[in-house]
């Protein structure tokens, strides 16, 4: 039964490391398209569409 938990509490702490990765490359990411759309917003003529935008702005992130 100590093993059990043994076992249990690490798989907790590998689930919660995964979980905030995940959690910091989700909110990178949003961060990088609310920044595009915010550029596209600005300063339209500069980009041309919002695909170009997301690329340009996604390089330079």
């Amino acid at each position: 039964m100590n093993s059990f938990k043994r076992w249990l509490s690490i798989k907790k702490h590998k689930n919660a490391r995964l979980i905030l990765l995940i959690g910091i490359i989700v909110f990178n990411l949003l961060l990088w398209l609310v920044s595009s759309l915010i550029a596209f917003l600005s300063s339209p003529g500069s980009y041309g569409n919002a695909v170009e935008a997301l690329w340009r702005t996604g390089i330079t992130w």
